[in-house]
């Protein structure tokens, strides 16, 4: 039974996903909404947690990227090149890298939790939405050559709402 005192919320993204073999460096999926991501339209929350399930099973580095609006960003599947413009449009509001070493590889599933550690922390980092949504925007660009199944990466967001 949920109540509506809680000032934490989690939400769980399954983007869309090339079935074809990635290269290091490519963009693994385009902009992605975060829905609700704060409260009420043009909110500010701050994210305190991020975990990734990868069905494919193998550890995967890779760097998420947050931003304000929905503007596309490249191609997924191709080698990232963001242009000036983009990034000025999006307004960016940060990333999070995704080393091999915070991967917990549990067979034929692995999961990352972001960690809070000297000198290698994006964490918390504030989401601001547009003046007329609740929502963010986030994309990934992978670090390494992989293969995937749409629906193989889903992205659990910890947000602290006020």
């Amino acid at each position: 039974m949920s109540n509506n005192f809680s000032k934490f919320k989690v939400i769980r993204v399954t983007p869309t996903l090339d079935t074809s073999a990635y290269a290091n460096g490519d963009i693994l999926f385009d902009t992605t909404e975060i829905p609700d991501a704060v409260l009420g339209n043009g909110g500010c929350s701050k994210l305190v947690s991020v975990a990734i399930t990868n069905k494919q099973g193998d550890v995967t580095p890779m760097t998420m990227y947050f931003q304000q609006t929905a503007r596309g960003m490249g191609t997924a599947n191709a080698a990232m090149d963001v242009s000036a413009g983009n990034t000025v449009h999006a307004k960016q509001l940060g990333y999070i890298h995704c080393p091999s070493d915070n991967w917990a590889d549990m067979g034929s599933t692995c999961l990352f939790n972001a960690k809070i550690a000297e000198n290698d922390s994006s964490l918390p980092l504030m989401l601001q939405a547009k003046d007329d949504s609740t929502s963010v925007y986030f994309f990934a660009s992978i670090g390494g050559a992989e293969t995937f199944a749409d629906g193989d990466l889903t992205f659990v967001f910890g947000i602290e709402v006020q």
